[in-house]
């Protein structure tokens, strides 16, 4: 009788015990990150990383809420394609299109390449709808495909590694369209060649490889106490610990750039012609050209038609009569401003491209007063959308039916 009544008492301490500690790890979680624990995806997220690129995007909502550093979580390095977009893994590859050979067999096949200029082509509708109305014009019926391949950040010669890497899986397509210049300038000029990187290296990838830093810094006993059971998950205690390993993880603790000078140096060859930044704009516009001659000459001889497509610049000085708010997100990113000067001097006769293979719209909006630009960046409104769409589908399928 006695040892039951002290088993009792010893059961009812510890059952005790163990919700004070969960109250008190929820009253930690709700005082540090603003919430009372983990949702249910989240807990799964955590449970189910097998690999440390999984623990980097599983816990976002947390690390969103512990002020921790992180940009393009969603991004991550791809040996082909340059990066994968994972918040668009239920799509082909991360590209935010799906595309079916078989059902397109009887249509006009275009794929579309640049960064998130190209892919916003498809807000609205907008590309689909300037080729369908400009085949409509010409007394055409065939019917069209759109394959958008354009990545925000993209920029060359990731479209030619991917078009190349498309064709020699199989895929055919009849129009290829590269929307370029925009991020052929800014990445190399305001992030890489201050680092000495050289242009050729796709976006995003020093940030990665940075990442890829710190995660061996912090060593695999890092992912290993991070992965916990889903049941265990339900635990406060638990989710709290997590939640501080994926902290942890992501900030990187004590010398978390340990690797970083032996990833960087695979990325700063010929550094010595891209250090001044005449040279550098020099060869960031080189890169733009050769790797789009290569894409034309790709597209080529895979029976495609190409279009380079030279987006406008709201900082090529003299491209739009610019309102007002259009001046004021100009004023807000002067560093942008290395574009307009490199639109300024782009040559044309260096791409190696037939001229009329060129959509050259640097001053499409030359006599339009309304806004055309969404943005600080680069973006454009509708109005802006339709009146570039309209012009690449004339121009492409000028050359498509007159091949």
């Amino acid at each position: 009788m006695i040892r039951k009544s002290i088993l009792k008492v010893l059961l009812v301490n510890a059952a005790l015990s163990i919700l004070l500690v969960e109250a008190a790890s929820r009253a930690i979680i709700l005082h540090r990150y603003g919430s009372l624990g983990l949702t249910r995806s989240e807990r799964k997220a955590i449970a189910q990383a097998g690999s440390k690129d999984g623990l980097v995007d599983g816990l976002n909502g947390i690390v969103g809420k512990t002020n921790a550093t992180t940009s393009s979580n969603c991004i991550y390095p791809h040996p082909v394609f340059g990066y994968y977009d994972l918040c668009e893994e239920d799509k082909l590859w991360g590209f935010r299109s799906t595309f079916n050979q078989a059902e397109a067999i009887n249509r006009i096949k275009i794929l579309i390449l640049g960064g998130s200029v190209a892919n916003f082509l498809e807000d609205g509708n907008a590309i689909t709808t300037a080729f369908r109305n400009e085949l409509a014009s010409r007394g055409k019926n065939d019917d069209i495909a759109i394959f958008n391949a354009a990545r925000g950040g993209g920029k060359q010669p990731i479209q030619t590694q991917t078009a190349n890497a498309l064709y020699a899986m199989g895929w055919k397509f009849d129009i290829v369209i590269n929307v370029a210049g925009h991020n052929e300038i800014d990445g190399p000029m305001n992030y890489f060649y201050k680092e000495g990187i050289n242009p050729i290296v796709p976006t995003h990838h020093p940030n990665r490889l940075r990442m890829a830093s710190k995660v061996i810094a912090n060593g695999a006993g890092v992912v290993e106490r991070c992965e916990q059971s889903p049941w265990a998950m339900r635990l406060a205690l638990i989710q709290l610990l997590s939640i501080r390993c994926q902290r942890d993880f992501i900030e990187g603790r004590g010398n978390n750039e340990l690797e970083w000078p032996a990833f960087i140096s695979l990325m700063q060859f010929d550094r010595g012609s891209h250090r001044d930044e005449n040279n550098a704009l020099k060869n960031a516009i080189l890169n733009w050209q050769k790797s789009s001659m290569a894409a034309y000459h790709i597209s080529k001889a895979n029976d495609s038609t190409y279009l380079e497509v030279i987006q406008p610049s709201q900082y090529l000085a003299g491209s739009k009569p610019m309102t007002p708010e259009e001046r004021k997100e100009i004023a807000s990113e002067p560093h942008y401003e290395i574009v307009g000067t490199a639109f300024s001097r782009i040559d044309l006769e260096k791409f190696g491209i037939p001229l009329h293979h060129i959509l050259d719209a640097r001053n499409i909006f030359k006599n339009v007063n309304e806004p055309v630009y969404s943005d600080s960046c680069c973006h454009l409104n509708r109005l802006g959308n339709k009146i570039l769409t309209s012009e690449i589908a004339r121009r492409s399928l000028d050359i498509h039916f007159n091949r």
